[in-house]
């Protein structure tokens, strides 16, 4: 046995024995070591599933970043055409700008919205890469199983 329950199970001891007989230690409403045990079970699926959320997450991401990639290319190929109109006549280069702004303004939509969720998705996994450091770097909360 290490780790918290170690710690807690040894303190505990300590301190009964420096109360005495006399002395004891208040019920708690409920058993730590207990609460403790119950960590296990999800902990373990949980560094089981952590590999495979890693890649589901990085494949997310990355296809994202693309979408983002895509809709900014476009919308420069757009910014460039003037659409087989003639940019010199009033009437068409105005139909040029609406169809520009209103194409690019959703390809913007679109670029902005990827690259949010990508840097969401790229926040999840920094998330999930300090847990688990976190947690295989301190001592564990339970070892008996």
């Amino acid at each position: 046995m290490s780790g918290y329950e170690a710690d807690w199970k040894k303190a505990k001891a300590e301190v009964e024995k420096q109360l005495g007989k006399k002395g004891k230690l208040p019920k708690p409403r409920a058993d730590v070591v207990a609460v403790m045990e119950s960590v296990g079970k999800p902990y373990a699926r949980l560094l089981s599933q952590r590999d495979a959320m890693e890649s589901t997450i990085l494949e997310f991401r990355d296809a994202v970043a693309k979408v983002a990639d895509a809709a900014e290319s476009y919308s420069d190929i757009i910014n460039a055409s003037n659409f087989g109109l003639d940019e010199d006549d009033k009437e068409q280069a105005k139909q040029i700008k609406d169809a520009q702004k209103e194409l690019t303004g959703v390809l913007g939509g679109i670029a902005d919205f990827s690259k949010k969720m990508s840097a969401n998705l790229e926040g999840i996994n920094k998330m999930l890469a300090e847990m688990h450091k976190e947690i295989t770097a301190s001592k564990p909360i339970v070892c008996s199983s």
